[in-house]
């Protein structure tokens, strides 16, 4: 299924073939979703530390598209519904389902993610709509954040959603679990994938 999904053209053509084939393999609403505007946009406001700091609940995994042009060519609403249930399915296998992972900012700039029993500690910062996160022992991860009243959305680019996930979850090494899901991805540019939260 994914290498049918990358080899589709990211343009005007590629909507009537995604919508057909998404039908085939079980797509909800698949004709009238085509086409339809995305809220998932990635963030290009400045993020000001004061605006994440405090608690945030995981509320589900996001597919994010640089621009409504974008989302629009690649038949933005269906695609991002697919790929967010892909995602979401392979994310609950370890646990992090909604209301299970809880990631707290503090105001001295180290933040604390607890999933189950796992936590993790490092330390964060915000400049312009960028997200670092930095892992104790970990290398540094940037993710393009977007604030939304009570909604916090962290994307990066497909291949470094195992990277994200092991920033929130305390999890190591290589997890095949999400390999379709970075392989289906990584044929759309303009597009990434991501986490979304919201605050207590």
């Amino acid at each position: 299924m994914a290498l049918l999904l990358t080899a589709l053209p990211a343009a005007a053509g590629a909507q009537s073939l995604l919508g057909g084939l998404l039908d085939k393999l079980g797509g909800k609403n698949a004709s009238g979703a085509i086409g339809e505007a995305v809220s998932a946009l990635l963030g290009k406001d400045e993020v000001k530390q004061n605006t994440i700091v405090g608690t945030w609940t995981y509320d589900g995994p996001a597919i994010v598209f640089e621009s409504e042009n974008i989302a629009n060519k690649l038949g933005g609403k269906l695609l991002s519904a697919k790929g967010e249930d892909m995602l979401a399915t392979q994310l609950e296998k370890i646990g992090m389902k909604p209301g299970a992972v809880k990631i707290t900012f503090n105001a001295d700039s180290t933040y604390t993610c607890q999933l189950g029993s796992r936590t993790t500690r490092g330390t964060y910062e915000v400049k312009d709509a960028t997200l670092s996160l930095k892992k104790l022992n970990f290398t540094t991860l940037k993710t393009n954040a977007k604030v939304s009243g009570s909604e916090l959305q962290l994307a990066v680019e497909a291949d470094k959603i195992l990277t994200l996930v092991s920033s929130l979850s305390n999890l190591s090494g290589s997890n095949s679990m999400l390999s379709t899901v970075t392989n289906f991805m990584k044929g759309y540019d303009g597009m990434q994938v991501g986490v979304k939260f919201k605050k207590e």
